[in-house]
């Protein structure tokens, strides 16, 4: 029975899986992480795909760039995260070439994030 269920847990791993011919120069996302708010640029947000390729996070300008096993004709939720934020997923096809998401807006988490101005 065990020898079953470890054989179904890997044949699920094995097609949850992508595997694809494009390399990492042919497909990639990219876009920019703002407060709905403010519009300021939100770095060091986390970004994610599902399927996986890598996670990464945005830089100090609010801009980030997916470009590692990418597939073509393949389509991507992409997950966006950052403390004091609520989480954000868009859906996107990849398609060869840059795959622009645009301008990701992030609406503030106040329920467990309190924002305090303090000036010096």
């Amino acid at each position: 029975m065990l020898a079953l269920l470890l054989q179904q847990n890997s044949t699920q791993n094995t097609a949850s899986s992508t595997t694809c011919s494009a390399t990492s120069t042919d497909v990639s996302f990219l876009g920019n992480i703002v407060d709905n708010v403010t519009g300021q640029q939100l770095g060091l947000t986390e970004v994610s795909t599902n399927p996986v390729t890598i996670t990464t996070v945005s830089n100090n300008s609010g801009q980030y760039t997916i470009n590692q096993s990418v597939c073509s004709n393949t389509t991507y939720s992409i997950s966006f995260k950052k403390y004091g934020y609520l989480d954000r997923m868009i859906t996107q096809l990849a398609r060869i070439g840059r795959n622009d998401t645009g301008t990701i807006t992030m609406s503030r988490d106040t329920s467990t994030f309190t924002f305090v101005n303090v000036l010096v």
